[in-house]
C-alpha cells in the first residue's frame, strides 16, 4: 500500500483505540499503528513503483539481487514522490482525526504516522545498505515480505488506486463509526 494508506488507518485505528480503551499511552498508539501497517499489507493493493530501487523479489527469492540505483534524476523523483504521499497521507490524517476524534493530539498523530510506515523505512535500509548492517536489517525485510498480499494490483495502477482509497475510506468510516 502507499503511505497514506497506511498513515490514514493507522492514524484512525490508534485514535480508535485510544477512545475505546480509555487509554493515553503512547506505546498503544505505536502498538497499533505499528500492527495496522502488517494488516493492511495483507489485503490485495497497488503500489507505486520506485526508479531508483532495482531487483525486487525474484523467483528465486533472492534478496541479495535488491539494490539502489544512485542516479539523481530518479533519486529526486521518488524522493518527491513519496515525500508528497507521507505528507498528503499526514494531512488526510490531521484532517479526519480531528473531525472524527478531536482529541487525538498532534503528538499521538505524528507517532502514529511514523509507526505506521516504519516497515517500508527498514524496508529501505535493507536495500541502501550494505555488508553487515544488509545481514542485520535481512530478517526485518523478509517478515515485511510474509505480509505482503501474493495477488498485487501493481498492472492495474487506477484500479489498484480506487481500491485502496475504497478499503481504507470503508476502515476509517467503521473505526469512526464504533469507536
Amino acid at each position: 500500500m502507499i503511505l497514506s494508506s497506511h498513515i490514514n488507518v493507522a492514524s484512525a485505528a490508534a485514535a480508535s483505540a485510544i477512545q475505546v480503551f480509555e487509554s493515553k499511552s503512547s506505546l498503544t498508539v505505536f502498538i497499533v499503528a505499528l500492527a495496522s501497517h502488517y494488516l493492511l499489507d495483507v489485503i490485495p493493493h497497488w503500489e507505486y513503483r520506485l526508479f531508483s530501487v532495482d531487483g525486487f523479489k525474484d523467483k528465486e527469492n533472492d534478496y541479495s539481487k535488491i539494490r539502489m540505483i544512485f542516479d539523481i534524476k530518479n533519486l529526486l523523483k521518488d524522493f518527491l514522490k513519496v515525500s508528497f504521499d507521507f505528507f498528503a497521507g499526514l494531512a488526510l490524517a490531521w484532517f479526519l482525526t480531528g473531525i472524527f476524534w478531536p482529541d487525538f493530539s498532534l503528538l499521538f498523530l505524528a507517532l502514529a504516522a511514523g509507526a505506521s510506515v516504519l516497515p517500508d523505512v527498514l524496508q529501505g535500509f535493507y536495500i541502501v545498505s550494505k555488508g553487515t548492517l544488509k545481514k542485520i536489517f535481512l530478517p526485518l525485510y523478509i517478515s515485511h515480505l510474509f505480509f505482503h498480499s501474493e495477488f498485487r494490483l501493481k498492472k492495474y495502477p487506477r484500479l489498484g488506486f480506487l481500491f485502496q482509497t475504497f478499503i481504507v475510506g470503508l476502515i476509517v468510516a467503521l473505526l469512526s463509526y464504533y469507536a
